[in-house]
């Protein structure tokens, strides 16, 4: 098992031989990659998912903007079925995201945003009644994940928020509208 220092080392070079693209987001900040490369990486069950330098554009390419930004090109952005106006809420909600504010605090906000918007704070309750609610939890949070990664299934999402920053997220949300508002016109 490499440390996050040890995948940018060996992840780079391996890069620049066989993906210069790669290579070129990987080197551009340093810090930020190494950062990238350490999510759930601690622990007693740390991330398995690059098993071969060439996994690390599948599993940590939507951190990269150029390769988030080919991606949602490519392929959209694969959101669950949730209206605009809630949609609009709940990206909101996550611009004004604090890195400061502990997991804990932060999932239960959502929770209580999901609860204010209709949504079902759990699974159970949602699956004893599917009708009395617009969606699940889970999909408050698909939301989130996809507007920021554009993919469905990423890392703890809160370790994604902290390794992006203000300026990322602002950044991804913006965009994430900007495309939900293109395809409402489009419609």
């Amino acid at each position: 098992n490499y440390n996050a220092a040890q995948i940018y080392e060996y992840g780079v070079a391996w890069a620049q031989q066989y993906d210069p693209e790669l290579a070129h987001v990987l080197e551009a900040d340093p810090v930020y990659s190494v950062a990238v490369f350490d999510v759930e990486r601690s622990g007693s069950a740390p991330r398995k998912d690059i098993v071969n330098w060439s996994d690390i554009t599948r599993a940590c390419g939507f951190y990269f903007d150029p390769i988030y930004e080919r991606v949602v090109a490519d392929s959209g952005y694969p959101m669950p079925n949730v209206d605009t106006d809630r949609l609009a809420a709940i990206l909101d909600a996550v611009r004004a995201f604090d890195p400061a504010v502990p997991k804990e605090d932060w999932l239960q906000a959502m929770r209580d945003l999901s609860a204010q918007l209709g949504f079902a704070t759990n699974m159970k309750t949602f699956k004893k009644s599917p009708d009395a609610f617009k969606g699940h939890f889970g999909d408050v949070m698909m939301v989130v994940r996809v507007a920021l990664t554009a993919q469905t299934n990423t890392p703890d999402l809160y370790e994604i928020l902290q390794v992006y920053g203000k300026t990322r997220i602002d950044q991804r949300i913006h965009r994430a509208l900007d495309n939900v508002a293109k395809s409402e016109t489009q419609a």
